[in-house]
């Protein structure tokens, strides 16, 4: 095939796809978050090394809480989800630590301690009413 038929089929594929994909009825509903999840957003404020970018991750110590993330925007703020985008956190208790944007590998961004569960001195808990963390502060 010649470039330009390439280039025709690949639109058309394209414009095939979109068309198939956002269907025919009105705005799109967002499904409501599972029981016990709600909106949990937050800041982060780093005092060893930037965290833009980075996973924040929120580890229960319970068995009754699911863990949950968000990415730290280039402005420290974040907002958790669980399973879906946008269905907040449970309600708990939570160790939190940060995972490096290219993956699990750890970085020398921030101290290893705060790249880990295990080794994190970061906690945080969220409580029914709980909607706003506030700051979460990564020190020295």
């Amino acid at each position: 095939m010649t470039r330009t038929i390439c280039i025709r089929l690949a639109s058309t594929l394209l414009t095939g796809l979109l068309i198939a994909t956002t269907g025919c009825g009105d705005k799109t509903e967002v499904a409501p978050p599972p029981s016990g999840m709600h909106p949990v957003k937050g800041k982060v404020k780093s005092e060893v090394g930037s965290v833009t970018g980075f996973t924040i991750t929120f580890h229960p110590k319970s068995a009754e809480a699911r863990a949950s993330s968000g990415e730290v925007k280039a402005d420290g703020s974040f907002e958790l989800h669980t399973l879906l985008p946008n269905d907040g956190a449970s309600d708990g208790e939570y160790k939190v630590f940060f995972v490096p944007p290219l993956g699990n590998k750890r970085s020398s961004a921030i101290p290893t301690k705060f790249q880990n569960a295990e080794e994190t001195d970061v906690t945080a808990t969220i409580k029914p009413d709980t909607t706003d963390l506030g700051t979460i502060t990564l020190k020295k």
